[in-house]
């Protein structure tokens, strides 16, 4: 049983170091927002702090098990979370990347895999959910992970965190079916409809990829040449939302997709009336949309630099990390 008083100690410790912090049971905010008398959306990883007095508060639920921290400009991080307890092949990815994965702070979970801590590059970058299988990006404030101080949690690479190489994240973009543009607009005008689309479907963004699908809309046609029905643009994009992760109650971000499903046929209204015109989507892809299959397919490929790279074992990495944290770091 986690000892309350060690938690809350963690728990001011780390927001100390200037990192909000709330807590949450099994990786889940523990608070309901019916406990916190805020409305929907506005609970969840939205209520970390660093502010001692709101932190005892929190904390002092019965169910509070862990300290988590958002990521995201919030925090100013962001989290490369490797599952190496599940798929063994990503020793041998990381091994290729280890030129940037093994100067940064390193974490180990309770599960046995890996977050590897960057700066987080700012709130106009679009991000993937993923760089690869059982790779996962952490990188806005649904995506918070527990830190140590945390039961099962460990600190194995003590080094200061760096910059996260952005072409990495290109690459994983391109390979995902993207443009590899990783800056957004403010109305997302720039993205394609693939982004837009996987940004919904990862809840990595919901309401302004929705908006800006939605006014693309009626400028698409069908394969017959007809344009599309307001009850067409509507159900197309409720089975779009339907298919978002966060469409599960038990996901960080479902009362935010409760609250912007609702919102799809004020969207749709609005953006028959401007007539808005956008990127114009293939047949198949309405096909699917209106399916509600993902258009995504996931082929991610390696960053991989030139000439051979040694294969590393699971605890020939974690010798590494924690020899790298022990270096001398005034040098």
């Amino acid at each position: 049983m986690t000892d309350k008083t060690a938690l809350i100690e963690a728990a001011f410790a780390i927001a100390a170091a200037g990192l909000p912090v709330f807590p949450t049971i099994d990786k889940k905010p523990c608070w309901r927002n019916d406990q916190l008398g805020v409305s929907k959306g506005q609970g969840g990883y939205k209520i970390a702090t660093t502010d001692p007095k709101r932190i005892k508060e929190l904390f002092d639920h019965d169910r509070a098990l862990e300290v988590a921290v958002p990521m995201g400009a919030v925090s100013g991080l962001m989290c490369i979370d490797v599952d190496l307890y599940k798929i063994p092949e990503l020793e041998q990815w990381m091994a290729d990347n280890w030129h940037f994965l093994g100067g940064t702070l390193c974490h180990k979970t309770r599960s046995g895999g890996l977050h590897f801590i960057f700066k987080h590059p700012g709130d106009n970058i679009r991000f993937p959910s993923t760089l690869r299988e059982g790779v996962d990006i952490k990188a806005v404030g649904a995506g918070y992970i527990c830190w140590p101080g945390t039961e099962g949690y460990s600190v194995i690479g003590n080094n200061p965190v760096q910059d996260f190489p952005m072409d990495l994240l290109k690459e994983a973009m391109i390979a995902k079916g993207g443009t590899g543009n990783v800056r957004l607009g403010s109305s997302f005008n720039e993205a394609s409809d693939d982004d837009l689309i996987r940004s919904i479907q990862d809840a990595s963004d919901l309401y302004p990829a929705l908006r800006s699908l939605s006014y693309r809309l009626p400028s698409r046609r069908q394969p017959d040449g007809y344009r599309l029905t307001e009850a067409e643009m509507v159900t197309m994009l409720e089975n779009l939302m339907d298919a978002s992760v966060a469409a599960d109650a038990g996901h960080a971000r479902h009362d935010d997709w409760v609250d912007r499903r609702g919102k799809i046929s004020e969207l749709v209204t609005t953006a028959v009336a401007k007539d808005a015109v956008g990127v114009v989507l293939t047949d198949e892809d309405i096909e699917l949309m209106t399916q509600g299959e993902s258009l995504i397919k996931m082929e991610l490929t390696s960053r991989r630099p030139i000439g051979p790279q040694p294969k590393l074992t699971a605890d020939q990495i974690e010798q590494e990390i924690l020899e790298m944290g022990t270096e001398d770091k005034s040098s």
